[in-house]
């Protein structure tokens, strides 16, 4: 079963990037890319990077919750919230994995080591599966800086087209979904029964 995070980003907010996909793939069919078409695929780095912190924020609560409501008495539990809160990154500056990674971290884990060790394991997605996430998620967020402030393009990333920021999709779901599990663990392993 998964967390409330993640079946909101399953039945919610990838179906919405799903739909902005199709609309753009509709959108350009016609003819050759236009000034329109390069507005659209900015929208959809911004969309995408948005939701993707906001899985991440709606995961680190969902975690954060959990532990407190197991690990405290009633006075503490707003307590251990409080704290838990303080200065996430996901609050501030835009979801790379430097800061996914540090906010996650908090539970008394190596979030990156855990998903790396998951990846490799018998059944799991492979580390070049996991690694080409990590790639995707540096990119979107190269790319959300030139959207959000109206730059051109980075050379070094070449021009921005539907199946780049498609396969940028595909990656965020991935990693929802290695999030997940890898916080499934971590939380069952710190309160001793299993969260969702």
């Amino acid at each position: 079963m998964p967390s409330t995070a993640l079946t909101m980003w399953t039945n919610d907010r990838l179906p919405r990037l799903n739909g902005y996909d199709a609309e753009c793939a509709a959108k350009f069919a016609p003819g050759p890319p236009t000034a329109l078409a390069d507005e659209m695929l900015r929208g959809y780095v911004m969309l995408l990077s948005a939701n993707l912190q906001g899985f991440c924020r709606d995961l680190y609560t969902e975690c954060l919750t959990i532990v407190a409501v197991n690990a405290a008495t009633i006075p503490m539990m707003g307590f251990i919230e409080a704290m838990g809160a303080a200065g996430l990154e996901l609050d501030r500056v835009n979801p790379k994995w430097r800061s996914i990674r540090a906010d996650f971290d908090r539970f008394g884990f190596d979030l990156g080591t855990a998903l790396l060790t998951a990846a490799a394991a018998p059944g799991g997605v492979t580390t070049a599966t996991y690694q080409l996430r990590l790639q995707h998620i540096a990119a979107l967020n190269e790319w959300r800086n030139y959207a959000a402030h109206s730059l051109t393009a980075p050379s070094a990333s070449g021009p921005l087209v539907l199946a780049t920021v498609t396969a940028w999709k595909n990656s965020c779901d991935g990693l929802a979904t290695q999030l997940d599990e890898a916080l499934y663990n971590q939380v069952m392993a710190l309160t001793g029964s299993p969260p969702w």
